[in-house]
């Protein structure tokens, strides 16, 4: 995508060249884009007026590609289908571009309810997608959680429903731990109230929390950052980027050292994760795992290894 200079539109209202070949080639250098073939400027670029989005579609067309050749289109109808993430990317982008200013402007509650909005959005785009692990939908991982208010009134409805399964832990905390803890009040359910909480606490779920860890790190605190690659609340990226975004005076050298692989004990034939430290800022990317609480349950061998790391335990 080019920025365009004169103009800032939404970029819901971006035009995006999915012209039936490759938009990135063919759209953009022989026909509206910023520069020609010659990569000499193009006075009549489209650019001038709004935001471009080049898009090489059907896939097969410029570097698009499939791994099988049976998943060429077939259709118009399949080529649109296509397109539905494209189309999630813009308007998420839009909702993402709102949250952002509503951060710079200090509105937090507006900025959390921006970001329900979004989660719902992607939630209807996506035929539910777990938020918690994107290789899952939403109803099928015990320990997705997402945070709007609708989908949490599913998900106490679905825990209900299946009140009687074996390993329910809506089952075991509200049965016999809560029998032998012998002090809960009978009216008290657990988990009852998380919606009550996540409300009260509706104007810091988006406070940006980058000058606090700053400081912690100023003061040679150890500071460890892990994320599950599939996550879509924290995504890696947006972990990442959140990083590079601190002004600690080691944060440069920090970018710049080298990953390092993380392997389950002695198989060194799947790469289970990457880290980096420098100083006492320590960075985990978790393959295969999703939200944090999931990383332990994903991948159970690597997230004790780093653990192991984290507390300088010796290998037992």
């Amino acid at each position: 995508m080019s920025e365009a200079t004169p103009m800032d539109p939404k970029l819901g209202d971006m035009p995006k060249l999915d012209q039936g070949a490759s938009g990135v080639g063919i759209g953009n250098f022989q026909e509206v884009g910023p520069l020609d073939t010659f990569l000499k400027p193009r006075n009549s670029t489209w650019l001038k007026k709004t935001e471009l989005l080049f898009v090489d579609s059907p896939v097969g067309a410029g570097y698009s590609f499939v791994e099988d050749k049976n998943l060429y289109v077939k259709s118009d109808e399949e080529a649109a289908l296509s397109s539905l993430l494209l189309n999630l990317m813009v308007a998420k982008s839009r909702l993402a571009e709102k949250i952002r200013k509503q951060l710079t402007n200090g509105e937090y509650v507006e900025a959390t309810e921006t970001w329900m909005e979004l989660e719902s959005m992607i939630s209807v785009n996506s035929n539910s997608v777990d938020f918690y692990n994107f290789l899952l939908d939403s109803g099928m991982d015990p320990l997705s959680l997402t945070t709007s208010e609708e989908t949490r009134k599913e998900n106490r409805l679905l825990k209900k429903s299946s009140a009687d399964d074996e390993g329910n832990l809506d089952k075991l905390m509200n049965g016999i731990i809560k029998r032998k803890l012998k002090i809960i009040p009978k009216d008290l359910s657990w988990g009852n109230n998380s919606g009550d909480v996540f409300t009260a606490m509706q104007a810091d779920f988006m406070r940006p929390t980058i000058e606090r860890v700053d400081e912690l790190l100023a003061k040679g605190v150890d500071v460890t950052i892990y994320n599950g690659q599939l996550d879509v609340i924290c995504s890696t990226s947006g972990t990442e980027a959140w990083v590079h975004n601190h002004k600690w005076e080691g944060i440069q050298e920090f970018k710049k050292m080298d990953i390092e692989p993380l392997y389950c004990e002695n198989d060194r034939e799947r790469t289970r994760g990457f880290t980096k430290s420098f100083k006492n800022l320590h960075f985990y990317w978790i393959l295969g795992a999703g939200h944090f609480q999931h990383v332990p349950v994903d991948e159970p061998c690597v997230a004790l290894k780093m653990v192991g790391e984290i507390m300088k335990s010796p290998q037992l």
